[in-house]
């Protein structure tokens, strides 16, 4: 379990023929340590959700999420600087969280961008005061409340009668 760089596939990369003005944002990913604009996360785990009776699903969401953005037109200059995803092993789920905590994010000065996981993921971002940090959770599970067995699948915000 660690860090899993993320290939950009090829096709990304191409011009289009009929403009080559057209820049994809798979075109803004750049390497070593120059300043970024943007720092890109993924957390391919389904750990979390599964503990907290939700339907797996979320690990895949980094991949897919990287699938739509990056052929997508970038439509400002900013530099991208894609971390890879953070995968599940052999540490429990609270160890995985302190790992991350202890080696991350780089970007602590520029946009953070979190892609997948659980919930339990979105916490660990708040962990990094003062930082600007945007979690997208890749795994929309929204479920009715059931009050006798409560579950990370329902709105942030319930009442109860």
């Amino acid at each position: 379990m660690m860090w899993k760089k993320f290939q950009i596939p090829a096709e990304y990369l191409k011009k289009r023929v009929d403009d080559s003005s057209f820049k994809r944002w798979a075109q803004s990913v750049g390497e070593g340590e120059h300043k970024h604009s943007v720092y890109l996360r993924g957390f391919a785990s389904d750990e979390g959700v599964v503990a907290n009776l939700g339907r797996d699903g979320a690990a895949m969401g980094p991949e897919h999420f990287r699938k739509a953005f990056y052929k997508m037109p970038a439509t400002v200059d900013l530099q991208i600087m894609d971390e890879g995803d953070f995968v599940e092993g052999s540490l429990s789920l609270t160890e995985s969280h302190n790992w991350v905590r202890e080696n991350g994010p780089k970007g602590r000065h520029s946009l953070n961008v979190s892609v997948g996981g659980g919930h339990d993921w979105a916490a660990v971002d708040f962990d990094f005061p003062g930082m600007q940090i945007i979690h997208i959770d890749t795994h929309l599970d929204v479920r009715p409340c059931n009050p006798e067995t409560l579950h990370f699948g329902f709105a942030f915000s319930l009442s109860r009668e």
